[in-house]
């Protein structure tokens, strides 16, 4: 129990880390256009490559039990709107800085779920133990295991990517993309930045 309660704290410690900014020390910004999807021109190879965010959070229209984020961004790439890796938008943008913290918090985050998942399943396997042998002491055990590993999922489910804010992600993405314009030779051209908002069933909302 205190080994659990040892990683307890350092999970809450973990969870309650400032979010990162990025303007705070900003190292210079090159983009990485390595690996740019070719098209039949300049213009569209921009348009798939080029970098959105997509906006999506749980609907208070639907009755739902989230233990993590409610809202959240996610970064996409072209008129397709391919999925992209956190860590890959970092890379692009230029912003290595950001993927590296980001995979460290990456680790944390799955190591502390599949450990809460284990004391989640231990501790039921226990309670139920020890309700058959009518062991009091163990099923107390079993229900501290039992709450103490779903604490633990919560934690981690809360310290998951994005490691910025929408607002941040969001002037990453314009950036790349202005730059991205450039490298290919082309002039700036309007961008999106409609906030359409799609019901996507399930208590999930989705905007962009």
């Amino acid at each position: 129990m205190k080994l659990l309660a040892s990683v307890l704290c350092l999970a809450l410690g973990a969870a309650w880390v400032r979010p990162a900014r990025a303007e705070e020390a900003r190292p210079n910004v090159e983009p990485n256009f390595e690996g740019l999807e070719p098209g039949w021109d300049a213009a569209e190879t921009y348009r798939l490559n080029a970098l959105t965010i997509v906006h999506e959070e749980i609907s208070g229209s639907f009755l739902t039990f989230n233990v993590g984020r409610s809202k959240w961004w996610r970064p996409v790439r072209g008129k397709f709107r391919n999925p992209t890796k956190y860590d890959d938008f970092y890379l692009k943008v230029g912003r290595d800085d950001l993927g590296e913290r980001d995979r460290r918090r990456h680790v944390v985050s799955s190591t502390l779920y599949w450990s809460g998942m284990l004391v989640w399943v231990g501790g039921l396997g226990v309670f139920l133990w020890g309700l058959d042998v009518h062991h009091t002491t163990r099923v107390e055990v079993g229900l501290g295991m039992f709450a103490g590993g779903f604490l633990m999922t919560t934690i981690a489910s809360n310290i998951q990517p994005p490691l910025v804010s929408d607002e941040e992600a969001e002037a990453l993405a314009k950036a790349y993309n202005r730059q991205l314009q450039a490298h290919l030779g082309l002039a700036p051209v309007a961008t999106r930045d409609a906030r359409d908002r799609l019901s996507l069933g399930l208590g999930l909302t989705r905007r962009w």
